[in-house]
């Protein structure tokens, strides 16, 4: 089986700091159910939204401006959709890493997958994926915060 996994900085914990009567104490690494001191005060964190919804929203929200793809295989779609998950900032980089795209592909199935001829202007990278799915026949799945591409 073939698995192509294009991770952008995958990380398991986001960076958060506290913010209490204009004092900023932190930054401190979020882990769901974890406690953090602050002086004499305890508190326990967790996690607002999950990680899926996280990834759904941001995946959503991350627009590429044109996409031209003429009998292109499935993974160098996935990959140009990674590198247009653009972070200029390297604090948002550190809590927010990239999305995570993973292809996976049995290897019988890697030549049963439809190239793609596919254009688009101002398109998520989620609708992207969501089109590629149904183009060549695979499955999009969002789940564990890693958005899927897997074969049926």
């Amino acid at each position: 089986m073939l698995v192509t996994t294009l991770l952008a900085g995958c990380v398991t914990t986001d960076r958060f700091s506290l913010i209490e009567s204009g004092t900023e104490y932190g930054p401190f690494l979020f882990r769901t159910g974890s406690n953090v001191r602050i002086g004499d005060k305890t508190y326990k964190v967790k996690r607002l939204v999950s990680r899926d919804q996280y990834l759904t929203d941001r995946m959503k929200s991350c627009i590429i401006p044109t996409i031209d793809f003429r009998d292109a295989h499935i993974a160098d779609v996935v990959a140009y959709c990674r590198e247009s998950d653009v972070i200029v900032d390297t604090d948002e980089y550190m809590a927010n890493p990239r999305i995570d795209i993973c292809l996976v592909l049995p290897a019988e199935a890697r030549k049963k997958v439809p190239l793609v001829t596919f254009s688009a202007r101002f398109i998520s990278i989620y609708k992207t994926m969501e089109v590629m799915a149904e183009l060549t026949g695979l499955e999009f799945t969002i789940e564990d915060g890693h958005a899927w591409l897997k074969y049926k």
